[in-house]
């Protein structure tokens, strides 16, 4: 609805916070599965100050096992680079919102992938930025796209060797 100047910067801001509260709320009453001992980490890259649908992902991995490190909205690259490495990621979930922040991405991915550790970690894009992503993702560097948490983890897993 901002997007569509429908509603104010204030009035987003406090749907946005009362959407975070509420999914704060409902994944402790979720079914989790066992532990698998993989890790997913998830990051908004540089620019991209819109985390929800981050946060829904990153909820819908910790459901299925994964030990999931949220790092939020606009994350600098150099220091997603020494998260990836701090918490031995395995999968590395990135959003990207705005077509704008295309070159972003690409830059991010190639700091991860330029880090002798990270090389390793499997790159899943997701966010609004791909609506109709073709080679996109792969052109960018990524190992993979999902339009949907559901579809991330089933991914995610497939990328990883779970499936």
């Amino acid at each position: 609805m901002w997007l569509a100047n429908e509603i104010n910067v204030a009035e987003e801001h406090f749907a946005s916070q009362t959407t975070k509260m509420v999914m704060a709320q409902l994944v402790p009453r979720a079914t989790l599965q066992p532990p698998h001992g993989k890790t997913m980490l998830a990051a908004a890259v540089a620019g991209n100050q819109h985390d929800i649908g981050l946060q829904a992902v990153a909820d819908f991995f910790e459901m299925d096992g994964w030990r999931t490190v949220l790092l939020g909205a606009n994350v600098p690259a150099r220091d997603l680079v020494q998260a990836v490495d701090c918490f031995a990621a395995d999968l590395l979930g990135l959003s990207v919102s705005q077509m704008t922040q295309l070159d972003t991405v690409k830059t991010t991915i190639q700091d991860v992938r330029g880090s002798a550790r990270d090389t390793e970690v499997k790159i899943l894009l997701g966010g609004r930025a791909f609506t109709d992503p073709d080679d996109l993702p792969k052109e960018l560097g990524a190992d993979g796209f999902a339009a949907d948490p559901r579809r991330a983890v089933a991914l995610g897993r497939q990328l990883v060797g779970l499936e």
